[in-house]
């Protein structure tokens, strides 16, 4: 018996597309730029949707996924990194500004105490008791009263040591920071000469003890000092 010989079957011709390739590295470069992520995750979906419709001559299904995964990574990993490498820089730059802004504050209100003296034959206010009305009645907004380092409604930004006179040493603290709204570890201090600089809360109580004044309480919420 002779066999017949079988009629050849059609070859099937997979082409891989090129719209994967693309969607590929693109999604590899978005890495390097997210944007190109978008750009990706377009061409690789174009690609799938080209396979699906003729499988016969378009290929590269694999490459588009593997584009538009790549893509999505890039756009969830990137913009995470980014934030953990930046928060750190964010946290200090913006404690810094409060720093400077607490100290433009207490140097307006050295100015404001030294006006309150000059007309007040040389004596700053003798009590606490209504000593930050007393300035703002000598130009001193109230706004500087309020340390960017308080929460909100807070009255008691600064403290003000009363009694002294304007011929006094000039290394007296004539008002600070409130410690119990510095997360630093550090206050501002005013000096009686204008000065303005950031102190270990520790030193700050030192001094005022040896000036025979107590500190102020971290949780008070007077200006007594």
């Amino acid at each position: 018996m002779t066999t017949m010989p079988s009629a050849p079957m059609p070859a099937t011709r997979t082409v891989n597309s090129g719209l994967a390739i693309a969607a590929l590295v693109l999604g590899i470069l978005s890495f390097c730029l997210p944007v190109l992520g978008l750009v990706a995750i377009v061409l690789g979906a174009m690609a799938l949707i080209k396979a699906g419709a003729s499988p016969e001559t378009h290929g590269g299904k694999g490459l588009a996924i593997g584009g538009i995964v790549a893509a999505v990574l890039s756009m969830i990993i990137v913009p995470t990194l980014a934030l953990v490498i930046l928060l750190p820089s964010l946290g200090k730059a913006r404690a810094a500004a409060r720093e400077m802004a607490t100290h433009m504050q207490l140097s307006a209100i050295g100015a404001a105490l030294g006006t309150y003296a000059v007309n007040n034959k040389g004596w700053y206010p003798e009590s606490v008791t209504g000593w930050q009305d007393r300035l703002s009645q000598h130009g001193l907004d109230a706004d500087f009263l309020r340390s960017p380092r308080a929460p909100e409604g807070a009255t008691d930004s600064y403290i003000y040591v009363p009694g002294l006179q304007s011929s006094g040493s000039p290394k007296r603290i004539l008002a600070y920071e409130n410690p119990a709204y510095v997360q630093e570890g550090k206050v501002a201090v005013l000096y009686l000469d204008g000065r303005v600089e950031s102190m270990d809360v520790a030193d700050l109580n030192r001094i005022l003890e040896s000036a025979g004044r107590a500190p102020k309480p971290p949780d008070a919420g007077s200006n007594t000092p």
